[in-house]
């Protein structure tokens, strides 16, 4: 998820533990602890490789290892400068937010590697990285208890602010469960035979979902509402030739298609092969001129270097206000 949910989620998570003891305190201190974990990227961004950031990030401290073992070092370090707090509950503190912060990010497309070193993310596609209907609610909760002392009350609404927003949470799995059948019939509907199929929710919403599926000649994109009646809307096709990939064939390569499960379209270029990730969908569902691919990881080889190197490629929008109008627009269904 983004900074800010996790920043929030953290400091309301610290504030139910520890609040008692450490009053409006434990929102600062739950706020910090719940962005630690990714500040992974800091470390891995000064090797200046993409692939590095690829395989580490969200990996060892989004692990149950380090929710288990890390806050012990960490209470440790904070027991140096307070021993107000007992070291059970700083040790529950660090463990809760930690694993919140993790299991949140289970539910983006991109996923963790919760059983880390185990290689295989855990990502249950039921939640776009940023979400103000998720976020609202603790954010609400905090700014009730930001401006007053601690009291039992305070302590009832943020709770309550948790539990809203981990039913929203909930909520979004019973939601792709449903549109999971929807697009089956609207699939079979349009005599699309199919292997595989991936669905998420589009961004800033539960209501609207794309879904990829993949078949024999390539890969067709729809979008399915809520509020859908008709089915007769007709789905992007991303046609995969099928090139020959066999000068990638390295650890880097095969791990690069590994991240995507078997959902991607190679192609070549002058730089060498490009491997065009479709685990998020397309936005050229929405817009003709928006890309079909919203990452692209492209693998060249050099003479003076046996390691492969992998440059991520974000996706250029041009008119990013047209296409959050169309996504509005669709979303109220067809």
């Amino acid at each position: 998820m983004d900074s800010l949910t996790q920043l929030v989620l953290g400091s309301a998570v610290a504030y139910v533990v520890v609040g008692k003891q450490l009053g409006k305190r434990s929102l600062l201190i739950g706020g910090l602890a719940g962005t630690f974990p990714d500040l992974d990227s800091i470390p891995l961004s000064l090797f200046n490789d993409d692939f590095l950031m690829l395989k580490h990030h969200r990996g060892f401290t989004h692990s149950l290892l380090f929710c288990l073992f890390f806050p012990f070092l960490a209470t440790y370090l904070t027991r140096l400068i307070s021993e107000k707090v007992s070291f059970k509950l700083w040790y529950w503190l660090y463990f809760w937010v930690f694993l919140t912060h993790t299991l949140l990010d289970c539910f983006t497309s991109w996923g963790t590697q919760l059983f880390w070193p185990l290689a295989p993310r855990i990502a249950f596609n039921s939640i776009f990285i940023i979400d103000p209907l998720y976020t609202s609610w603790i954010l609400l909760g905090i700014g009730v208890c930001l401006f007053k002392p601690f009291s039992k009350r305070l302590l009832t609404i943020m709770k309550m602010s948790l539990l809203v927003s981990s039913v929203y949470l909930l909520l979004t799995l019973g939601v792709k469960w449903k549109l999971y059948y929807d697009f089956k019939a609207y699939f079979e509907y349009h005599n699309i035979e199919y292997s595989q199929m991936m669905t998420r929710p589009t961004p800033f919403n539960i209501i609207l979902w794309s879904a990829t599926v993949k078949t024999d000649k390539g890969f067709y994109v729809a979008l399915r509402s809520l509020f859908d009646t008709s089915q007769q809307e007709q789905p992007l096709f991303i046609e995969n030739p099928g090139v020959d990939e066999s000068l990638f064939m390295d650890e880097r390569s095969n791990f690069v298609r590994f991240v995507t499960n078997g959902f991607y379209k190679a192609s070549y270029s002058k730089t060498g092969l490009n491997i065009h990730d479709l685990r998020f969908g397309s936005m050229a569902n929405l817009l003709d001129s928006a890309p079909q691919f919203l990452f692209t990881y492209r693998l060249s080889q050099s003479l003076d270097d046996s390691q492969t190197k992998v440059v991520v490629q974000n996706p250029v929008v041009a008119d990013t206000k047209l296409l959050f109008k169309r996504l509005w627009i669709r979303l109220k269904g067809v």
